[in-house]
């Protein structure tokens, strides 16, 4: 029961660590931060931490 619970919580990291891949820890450090956090809270992380993108005057 445990390695299901385990392996569960893995695969909640891994889309966690691919909306992180454009941020400055990358896939792998955000992967591993969600490891040791949480995956919800790491994912709290990168939407308040993200620059807002200002849109372009013409």
């Amino acid at each position: 029961m445990i390695y299901i619970l385990a392996a569960i919580y893995v695969l909640l990291c891994i889309p966690v660590a691919v909306v992180g891949t454009g941020s400055r820890l990358g896939f792998l450090g955000t992967f591993l931060f969600s490891l040791l956090l949480t995956p919800l809270l790491m994912i709290f992380f990168l939407i308040m931490l993200t620059p807002r993108r200002r849109p372009r005057r013409n």
